[in-house]
């Protein structure tokens, strides 16, 4: 038998984001992702099926995507 919880997401947080503030042109940035429930316990790495999406912010940043397992996001 095994048990298994079935969590909401609570927090995404990308590491080290402060690196995408000076890239130089036409450079790119791969960023670590954790993905955290709302007691900040993190999720298990490599899940499938999580379906996570990416919104552009600044002008400047062209494009944006995210690996296989929304790990790594690349700016």
């Amino acid at each position: 038998m095994l048990n298994v919880l079935i969590s909401d997401v609570y927090s995404i947080s990308a590491m080290d984001t402060y690196d995408a503030l000076s890239l130089p042109l036409g450079s790119s940035l791969t960023l670590p992702i954790h993905l955290q429930n709302e007691r900040a316990h993190m999720f298990a790495e490599k899940i499938e099926g999580l379906g996570v999406g990416v919104s552009l912010s600044h002008p400047r940043v062209v494009s944006t995507k995210l690996d296989h397992y929304n790990q790594t996001l690349t700016i």
